[in-house]
C-alpha cells in the first residue's frame, strides 16, 4: 500500500510540475499583436466646392481624390460612397437609410502605375428632399485586400 501511496504522491506532483511551467511558459510570453499589412496606398483629398452645402441653392459638392502608390506593381481600384451615419438635431443615426442624395465618381474606377499616382473627381448632390444634417460618408476604396486601404471619412453639412 505504501508503494501505491508514493507512486500516486510522485504522479501528482510531477502533473502539477508540468502544468505550472506550461503556465509561467504562457504568461511570460510576449503578447501577440496582429499583423497590420503595410498601407500601398495614399489618398490625397482637394475640396473643389465646401463641405457647407446649402440646399436652397442646388448645389453640388465635388472632391478631387488622387490616390498615390508606393508599390512595385499596378492597382485598378473602383470607387463607391456609402453613408456612414447622419446627425439631424443633435442625434446621431448609424446606417440611416436615407435617399436624398445622388452621387459619382469620375471615373469610377482609376489604374495607377507601379509608383505613380492618378485621381477621381467625386460629386454629391443633395436632391430637393434631402434632410438638414451632418451627413458621415465613407469613401470606398475596391480591391482593398492588396493595397491594404479601405478608403476614407468625408462629413457633409446641409443646411437652408
Amino acid at each position: 500500500m505504501g508503494k501505491r501511496k508514493t507512486s500516486l504522491l510522485l504522479a501528482a506532483i510531477l502533473l502539477l510540475s508540468v502544468f505550472s511551467i506550461i503556465l509561467l511558459y504562457q504568461i511570460s510570453k510576449n503578447p501577440q499583436i496582429p499583423y497590420k499589412p503595410t498601407p500601398l496606398i495614399s489618398l490625397n483629398e482637394e475640396y473643389l466646392t465646401s463641405r457647407d452645402i446649402n440646399l436652397t441653392e442646388n448645389t453640388d459638392f465635388i472632391l478631387n481624390l488622387t490616390v498615390n502608390s508606393y508599390a512595385d506593381k499596378e492597382f485598378t481600384i473602383p470607387f463607391s460612397l456609402e453613408l456612414f451615419s447622419i446627425f439631424r438635431d443633435g442625434v446621431q443615426e448609424t446606417n440611416p437609410n436615407v435617399s436624398g442624395f445622388d452621387y459619382w465618381f469620375e471615373p469610377s474606377s482609376i489604374t495607377i502605375a507601379p509608383s505613380g499616382s492618378n485621381s477621381t473627381t467625386l460629386a454629391v448632390k443633395f436632391l430637393s428632399d434631402a434632410d438638414i444634417a451632418e451627413y458621415d460618408f465613407r469613401i470606398k476604396t475596391g480591391n482593398s485586400a492588396e493595397h491594404h486601404v479601405g478608403g476614407t471619412m468625408l462629413r457633409i453639412q446641409a443646411y437652408c
